[in-house]
């Protein structure tokens, strides 16, 4: 029996990116990760019971699961990890406390998965965005609004 959950609704595009996002998330929250990835074939991802085949992988050293990523047909990869989660370190942030995330509310996961991984898709989205920008010649700013935790990328 599989214990394991597709978080739908959330994508990757760059895999360079997110390897990128996933450093400033462990240099930022002070946690042990790392992300690993073979183009020529699959890595393995600690699941429930066994190690599972994915595409790309969030190793945690501190945790007994990780995170992984199943390619999708379009190209896009998608998070993919053990319904009974509950991360003492990346994901929890130290302190585990929740914050919402809008586009995991209806999976059947532990609060905290869901909040760190919008973590994960606000910085993979940023920096995905500055590549950009910066490919234009434009230069960018992040704005943290302390408040909420929402981040503006301020553009010229």
């Amino acid at each position: 029996m599989s214990h394991n959950v597709v978080a739908s609704g959330v994508q990757f595009t760059d895999l360079t990116v997110l390897a990128s996002a996933v450093a400033a998330l462990v240099k930022r929250e002070g946690v042990e990760a790392t992300f690993e990835y073979n183009a020529d074939s699959k890595v393995q991802m600690r699941g429930y019971y066994r190690s599972e085949p994915v595409d790309a992988v969030i190793k945690l050293p501190g945790e007994r699961y990780d995170v992984g990523f199943q390619k999708q047909a379009d190209g896009s990869f998608v998070p993919y990890f053990e319904s009974n989660f509950r991360p003492r370190g990346f994901a929890a942030s130290h302190t585990a406390k929740p914050i919402e995330g809008a586009q995991m509310a209806k999976a059947t996961m532990h609060n905290n998965v869901a909040a760190n991984l919008g973590k994960l898709v606000q910085e993979y989205t940023l920096q995905f965005q500055e590549r950009n920008a910066r490919r234009l010649g434009l230069t960018c700013r992040r704005v943290a609004n302390t408040t909420n935790g929402q981040i503006a990328l301020e553009i010229q």
